[in-house]
């Protein structure tokens, strides 16, 4: 289960919008989320959604909220604190039904056992015929997936393509077969670092019950004219750092010195190059593609094919010699 640092909860945006916003930027799906918190995915949307209406007993929502806050590094009694604040706020009363002494009018319509037993026949029946249609549609049609980006037979001068687009709110997402996640209403936007010629993207919407919907998009990436800058060649007080993804895709995250260098979906044969002076962490979901190399010498992979590796450090005053003191 990955750390998060201790935060303290804003009291300008509601406990929702803060949930939202620090999974987003972990670049957590609700799928991980669940299998580490044993939280159901719905449970999730519905804190994230602020529909509080959707939950289930308070006992269970308090057990959610606890193990929720604690994943993400919030203080548990100020997320329950604020959570009672705002279903306080969002509860609405029961209005009061204040009617007049009326005369009870009698029926005009006499109820028989005769009427009452065609009257269950037909709501039976009419249940079991919409249970089959709903049952037969459910089972035919696979998750929407609507595309807005990239086009398609898109032609790019940069690496970096945007892949966005929305599906169904339950349905996972994955690009080349790397699974990217999705806001609470199913819409996504991951960046993908594609190499230079003619490329697939093959983006898969799947529901709970395994139904796909497919979209291919064909990209060619032509890089500007002019030839690359050449790495320096002295790195006497930095180290030069090259990752490679390959054979297969992989979502890598890299941090040189306490900064962000990059964070995104690589396709096979890409690299991303950067210097670092004091230490790198790299956080990658596919270790078996993912392989380092600094100051030139292969580092080898991350780990074995489809396993998910957080923060794996390199320090660079292993991989480069002190300067000698200058002669007095």
């Amino acid at each position: 289960m990955p750390q998060f640092k201790r935060r303290q909860l804003k009291t300008d945006k509601s406990l929702s919008e803060q949930l939202k916003e620090v999974r987003r930027t972990a670049k957590l799906t609700f799928e991980q989320i669940a299998i580490e918190t044993k939280i159901p995915k719905k449970y999730l949307r519905a804190l994230e959604d602020g529909k509080y209406d959707d939950l289930p007993a308070e006992v269970y929502v308090r057990g959610f909220l606890e193990n929720y806050a604690s994943y993400l590094g919030f203080p548990q009694d100020e997320v329950l604190t604020q959570y009672r604040r705002e279903r306080g706020v969002s509860g609405r009363k029961a209005p009061s039904l204040d009617l007049p002494n009326r005369s009870v009018q009698q029926p005009k319509l006499t109820i028989t056992p005769r009427t009452l037993g065609l009257a269950a026949a037909a709501v039976l029946l009419l249940t079991v015929v919409g249970y089959l249609i709903t049952q037969i549609t459910g089972f035919a049609s696979p998750p929407d997936l609507e595309l807005t980006a990239p086009i398609a037979d898109a032609r790019v001068s940069d690496e970096r393509v945007t892949v966005s687009g929305r599906t169904e709110s339950d349905a996972q997402v994955f690009i080349n077969n790397q699974p990217i996640p999705t806001d609470t209403d199913g819409s996504f936007k991951e960046t993908v670092t594609l190499p230079a010629g003619t490329n697939s993207l093959r983006i898969v919407a799947r529901d709970q019950d395994g139904r796909e919907r497919v979209e291919v998009r064909s990209v060619v990436v032509t890089p500007a004219s002019g030839q690359p800058t050449a790495p320096p060649k002295s790195v006497a007080a930095r180290a030069l750092f090259v990752i490679k993804v390959g054979p297969n895709s992989a979502f890598v995250e890299i941090t040189a010195d306490g900064k962000q260098s990059f964070a995104g979906l690589m396709a096979p044969n890409t690299t991303q190059t950067f210097t670092a002076k004091s230490r790198v962490l790299i956080t990658t979901s596919n270790g078996g593609s993912t392989a380092v190399s600094i100051n030139g010498k292969d580092q080898g992979e991350l780990g074995t094919e489809g396993q998910y590796r957080k923060g794996v450090q390199f320090l660079v005053r292993e991989f480069v010699k002190p300067s000698p003191s200058p002669a007095p």
